[in-house]
């Protein structure tokens, strides 16, 4: 018999040894599993669980879950069984799922208790922001001691992005249960305490005032909004901020003392209110502000933030204004493609358009601005060949030319650093 494999036969294992691995890969399917990780904590309140490790058993795959308790993996499935996901931490018991994956993708979420320990207490809690109506604040250091202890050894943890922290903390009974407990966040004044601690623990909530800015002149304050604010008026009083967001289609109202949104305004179009003024219809205050998408004006009370009319004008405009010794509010619609070269008189009263005025026809008209002693209303022909037009405020006549090229951005410092309710702040 010949002592060398006849080379058909030498094929033929080879063909068999990679049939086989192929048919093992086609029997494999790599899976991605994700999901979080809760720490199941004292008197039933339940955490996202940091530092956390998850792994698949008999693989290499494993992954630690980040701040939000979020964990992400992938495995290599041969179908040759179910699967058995591990999850531990430290301080924590562990916990196992064995399971069938039913598809390439799977979530699972893991719940982890603490181990009872009789030398361990813990603190925990929320970090929130007082003016902004109990907003998380993640990232605030925590830091405690005892303050019988000999020792200068202090314990520190950090709150999570839903301003939830967990502090735990040895007991010693010979040392009290007295711990100093201090708080502190870059922007928000320091907040520091003494708690007792005992070993059943203790849920204590910090809420921190804004005030410990970065140093230097005029540093902000930082007010968490819903939504951006792309254009925005001041309340006479500097009490209440109004702003619009030109994709959201809507308005809102900000009280800048209690430091979140008081009111919501159904403002149609694109409204410019960073051009709005004020005035008094009785003892009411009213808003008007123009509208750089639709024809209209809208005017809104500002006691209850309902809007009182839509006025409708000509066009699109850019600046409405007016003056305290004034009857008329004066409205351009210069972002209209027909109808740019029209100025629309509103009778601030009756809320009726008295007049529409187009001093040159098919022309630019634009930007009326007040004289400080309100008699005289300043248009913008904004032409190249243009001219400062000169109108009686009262009569609505045109008085004078004066020529000017393009003239724009007229602004009556009197009137602004006056807080004249003719002109936006």
């Amino acid at each position: 018999m010949n002592r060398f494999t006849h080379p058909l036969t030498r094929a033929f294992k080879i063909l068999s040894v990679f049939i086989l691995l192929t048919i093992s890969f086609v029997h494999a399917q790599f899976v991605n599993m994700s999901g979080h990780i809760i720490a199941g904590e004292m008197n039933g309140i339940v955490a996202p669980l940091p530092g956390a490790h998850v792994n698949i058993q008999g693989t290499d795959a494993q992954a630690v879950s980040d701040s939000t308790g979020f964990y992400e993996l992938s495995f290599l499935w041969n179908w040759n069984g179910p699967v058995t996901a591990e999850c531990h931490a430290e301080g924590f018991g562990s916990q196992s799922e064995t399971f069938f994956p039913n598809s390439d993708t799977v979530e699972l979420d893991f719940l982890l208790n603490p181990l009872p320990d009789e030398d361990i207490t813990h603190l925990q809690g929320h970090i929130l922001q007082i003016e902004c109506g109990d907003c998380p604040i993640p990232g605030a250091q925590i830091t405690a001691f005892n303050i019988n202890s000999p020792s200068d050894e202090t314990y520190t943890t950090h709150s999570a992005e839903n301003g939830h922290y967990l502090l735990p903390l040895p007991l010693v009974p010979e040392y009290g249960f007295t711990w100093n407990i201090t708080v502190q966040h870059p922007g928000f004044q320091a907040q520091s305490l003494q708690l007792e601690i005992g070993p059943a623990g203790m849920i204590h909530d910090f809420r921190l005032k804004e005030g410990a800015f970065l140093p230097g002149f005029l540093n902000p304050r930082r007010t968490v909004l819903e939504d951006t604010l792309d254009d925005f008026f001041f309340t006479p009083d500097y009490s209440s901020l109004i702003g619009a967001s030109r994709t959201a289609g809507r308005g809102q109202v900000v009280n800048l003392d209690v430091r979140r949104r008081i009111a919501e305004l159904a403002l149609p179009g694109m409204p410019h209110l960073g051009s709005g003024i004020t005035w008094k219809i009785g003892d009411r205050t009213v808003l008007a502000t123009p509208n750089l998408r639709e024809g209209v004006v809208s005017v809104i009370d500002v006691r209850d933030w309902k809007i009182l009319r839509n006025i409708p004008t000509p066009g699109p405009g850019f600046f409405i204004r007016s003056h305290e010794a004034s009857r008329y509010a004066w409205v351009d619609s210069m972002m209209s493609p027909k109808n740019r070269d029209t100025l629309t008189v509103i009778d601030k009263q009756t809320l009726e358009v008295v007049a529409q005025l187009r001093p040159e026809p098919g022309k630019t008209v634009a930007h009326i601005e007040f004289t400080a002693d309100g008699t005289h209303a300043l248009a913008s022909l904004w032409e190249d060949e243009g001219a400062l037009i000169v109108f009686d405020a009262r009569t609505l006549r045109e008085l004078k030319r004066i020529p000017a090229r393009k003239p724009v951005g007229k602004y009556n410092l009197h009137n602004k650093i006056t807080r004249s309710e003719g002109t936006s702040h």
